[in-house]
């Protein structure tokens, strides 16, 4: 029996042509080529003619080319005049010409200048010009007289420093004058027989005797005087430097109060210090005897910077315990790789260079048929 013929493809080769017409599917046409007429043969005579009107529309664009270029300079220095009248027609305000932001600046109806407006204790208020150059001649008259005063000052007491220490040198010389006296006198008496100079001449016994007393008399007066001297000297150090350390306090405490205004309050103040002292007794185990040794404001800057970082990590903590994470529950189905096959197809769909969506469809292409997808 006879095995009939058939002209049919095998069903995985239809498929494949089917994949391969939809990858292509995609692909744009290639432009029409446009037709070309044919160029017959003129005569020499009407070539000739056809070149000198080709020189003639030559040398006609280049006049219109002269000429556009001229227009373009023209229009170019319209431009620029255009620009300085727009430069010289610029609005000016009175902030740009007193360099400062246009909201302090208080004008009047007509646009007349009436003064800047200053915010003094959380208040504004409009200070004419008038008072604001004397303010600034006054305040600079200040200045300049509280830095000529404290220039004064500095030399005043470094005189004063010098002249008690120089006095100062002179009582230690004179004491130690005096103990020289004392020990002289002291040897030179103590080479006397005063038993026996007693009993053979109690003239010179008495005599000896008197003079040892008034001598020794005198040097303890000095030695009392000298003494009194150095512990009045003493006593005036010591005030000058309690007096000295009140003004360096007191000068802390108003830069501190100045970059903390809220703590000018005594009641606002007195609490801060007590929770810095908890603060710092707690986190560096600082006693509370350390910490009324402070004497420098930028620690307390530094404490506060420290006591804000503290509480805002334990506010981040508390947040964070609290943030309960929310997870998508797995479907427990499988998630389908893409085969190089779909990834390729989908990059040629996408692609926007009609060159690069060739190569990807090529690509796809080999991919079904060496390896099937």
């Amino acid at each position: 029996m006879a095995l009939e013929t058939t002209n049919s493809t095998p069903a995985a080769s239809v498929d494949k042509i089917t994949q391969m017409a939809q990858i292509l599917m995609g692909e744009e046409e290639a432009p029409e080529k446009s037709e070309t007429k044919p160029v017959t043969k003129k005569h020499d005579d009407e070539e000739g003619s056809t070149q000198s009107k080709e020189s003639n529309v030559e040398g006609e664009e280049e006049e219109e080319d002269e000429n556009q270029s001229d227009e373009g300079e023209d229009d170019g220095e319209e431009n620029e005049e255009e620009d300085a009248d727009e430069e010289t027609n610029e609005e000016v305000s009175w902030g740009k010409v007193l360099g400062i932001d246009e909201s302090k600046v208080a004008l009047s109806e007509e646009g007349e200048l009436l003064g800047i407006n200053v915010k003094i204790d959380g208040k504004v208020d409009t200070v004419p010009m008038s008072e604001l150059i004397a303010g600034y001649q006054t305040s600079k008259s200040i200045t300049n007289k509280a830095q000529t005063l404290a220039a004064e000052r500095k030399q005043f007491d470094e005189a004063r420093q010098y002249v008690a220490t120089d006095y100062q040198k002179k009582l230690d010389d004179a004491q130690k004058l005096t103990n020289h006296l004392e020990s002289s006198l002291l040897r030179e008496f103590q080479g006397i027989n005063w038993e026996q100079l007693r009993y053979s001449d109690p003239a010179e016994y008495a005599a000896m005797v008197q003079d040892f007393q008034l001598r020794q008399g005198e040097i303890e007066r000095i030695k009392t005087a000298i003494n009194s001297e150095q512990t009045a000297e003493q006593a005036k150090r010591q005030a000058e430097q309690q007096n000295q350390m009140t003004e360096y306090l007191q000068a802390q405490v108003e830069k501190v109060i100045e970059k903390n205004p809220s703590w000018a309050k005594p009641e606002v103040f007195k609490k801060t210090l007590s929770e810095f002292e908890t603060f710092i007794e707690e986190a560096y185990g600082f006693s509370k005897g350390d910490f009324a040794n402070i004497q420098d404001a930028r620690i307390f800057e530094v404490l506060k910077d420290a006591k804000a970082y503290r509480d805002g990590k334990q506010v981040a903590e508390k947040k964070v315990t609290k943030a309960t994470p929310k997870f998508q529950k797995s479907s427990g189905k499988p998630v389908k790789k893409k085969s190089k096959l779909e990834i390729l197809t989908q990059q040629a769909k996408t692609a926007k260079n009609s060159s690069a969506k060739r190569d990807l469809q090529t690509s796809a292409i080999a991919e079904l048929l060496l390896n099937g997808g």
